[in-house]
């Protein structure tokens, strides 16, 4: 299936099993409730917890999240696009995990859709994240409405999950990214615009 026609399903609330950065991803159009519920009807997930959401660019960032304390300028100044997702506080109350993209796959796809994508692993709720197409395949073909096949597998390690709101840095979770190298990013960033 070509890009624009894979933009149509992200665009109908179709739920899809597509290359992200590092690991294949599940998805759908965020926010979109009948596709995400039914992602986590697929993993056997529990309904409070929350998604990571890709986005394009800093113009759509900026369209859901709060600015505060120059997070997003220190994001796309210093990190991004890479393996870092961030959580951020939304415009509209609570907070989300925000990555922006660094896949082809997503790069194309950007190109025909305005809405950021939700992005989790292929597994079942507890499980190993599945990174093989065959198996895949195997266990989610029938359960999702595609599965992407046409772009090379990734590296395998999840996303560094960082937290931006508490008006400081924080790690999450442990990832592709060093969070070293983020800390570092971010005391420079900081020092520097006092």
């Amino acid at each position: 299936m070509d890009i624009a026609n894979l933009a149509e399903l992200f665009k109908n609330n179709s739920v899809i099993i597509y290359p992200a950065e590092t690991l294949f991803g599940i998805g759908c159009r965020y926010p979109s409730e009948i596709a995400m519920k039914k992602i986590q009807q697929i993993k056997e997930r529990p309904l409070e917890k929350s998604f990571i959401v890709l986005m394009k660019n800093q113009l759509m960032v900026e369209e859901w999240c709060l600015s505060e304390n120059r997070n997003i300028e220190f994001l796309f100044k210093k990190i991004w696009p890479a393996h870092v997702t961030a959580i951020l506080s939304l415009k509209n109350g609570g907070t989300l995990g925000i990555r922006v993209n660094n896949s082809p796959f997503l790069d194309e796809i950007f190109k025909y859709i305005d809405f950021p994508l939700v992005s989790t692993s292929v597994n079942k709720s507890g499980e190993a994240p599945l990174n093989n197409l065959n198996e895949i395949k195997e266990q989610f073909e029938g359960s999702v409405d595609y599965i992407v096949n046409q772009y090379p597998p990734m590296e395998g390690i999840a996303s560094t999950i960082i937290d931006l709101t508490g008006g400081k840095l924080s790690l999450i979770r442990k990832g592709a990214f060093p969070f070293t190298s983020i800390q570092e990013a971010y005391d420079e960033f900081f020092k520097g615009s006092n």
